[in-house]
């Protein structure tokens, strides 16, 4: 193959896995971009990668120093805007992740199958002659396919590590969307009837609440309940036709589930306005 055509399409492929690779860090790590700064960072990565290609008398440590730091760094800065050095660290980290995660599915494709075999007699090329290029455009089709669903797998595992969900609640044929947060310190029980029971913010119900459902008395209930400082104390409940969970794609459904209401804010930074019951998970 001759050499300009090869670093061209080395070029190329680099530019595209760089590009899928910091699409990655951005939907995984949850940091807000532009498609301009992923293009530019992915562009610089690759001409740093054909530069590396070409320079044959680059000592090792400085090859790798510039492969596997200053480029990370680069990339990112530019791709993503500089907040801090924790952030930047951060980055660049589910950078190496998520390329490590593609190194290992490329090494289990290339041990464990025939595929270099079959690409060398497709190409009538013998041991790993250009096998490198093609080595890149598969890593392009591996992360392509994988990109969706490792993203979904790590953003269900996020959730799930922080006991956050997706959650909706339906009320006289009105459904609210919110944030549930899984306290499994929450024992509020239905005293006759043994239900769990939930605990939501008024200004979360009062959306879906009329001045009409309010003279159902059978929906109105009152919980009593034990809190440090406070021996007995009693919230006034309210019970909701549905309430739907979502676990990693999955929707779990409860029907006539208990909501305590509550006046104030369950949580200061507003990242939820439910607590859930560990019952209904």
């Amino acid at each position: 193959m001759d050499i300009v055509v090869y670093i061209d399409l080395y070029f190329v492929i680099n530019l595209v896995m760089d590009f899928i690779l910091l699409l990655m860090v951005s939907k995984l790590s949850q940091t807000k971009t532009t498609g301009v700064r992923i293009v530019l960072g992915s562009i610089i990565g690759a001409i740093i990668s054909c530069l590396l290609l070409i320079s044959n008398n680059l000592l090792p440590i400085l090859r790798i120093i510039i492969s596997y730091i200053i480029t990370s760094v680069v990339m990112i800065l530019i791709c993503f805007r500089y907040e801090s050095v924790r952030k930047l660290v951060t980055l660049v980290l589910y950078l190496y992740g998520v390329t490590i995660l593609l190194g290992g599915i490329l090494c289990s494709l290339f041990f464990n199958t025939s595929l270099v075999k079959y690409i060398n007699q497709l190409l009538g090329t013998k041991g790993n002659q250009s096998i490198s290029i093609f080595v890149l455009g598969i890593a392009v089709g591996v992360l392509v396919v994988c990109l969706p669903f490792v993203i979904r797998y790590v953003n269900a595992f996020r959730k799930r590590m922080n006991n956050i969900f997706d959650v909706s609640i339906l009320l006289e044929n009105r459904r609210i969307a919110a944030k549930a947060l899984l306290d499994t310190g929450n024992h509020l029980r239905e005293p006759l009837t043994n239900k769990p029971v939930i605990i939501v913010e008024k200004t979360l119900l009062k959306q879906i609440m009329t001045k009409e459902l309010l003279e159902y008395t059978t929906r109105i209930k009152v919980i009593p309940y034990r809190s440090i400082g406070k021996e007995h104390g009693t919230m006034y409940a309210l019970v909701l036709d549905q309430i739907d969970i979502v676990i990693n794609n999955e929707h779990h459904k409860h029907d006539d589930v208990i909501a305590c209401v509550y006046e104030g804010t369950l949580s200061s930074k507003k990242d939820y306005q439910l607590i859930l019951h560990e019952e209904l998970i």
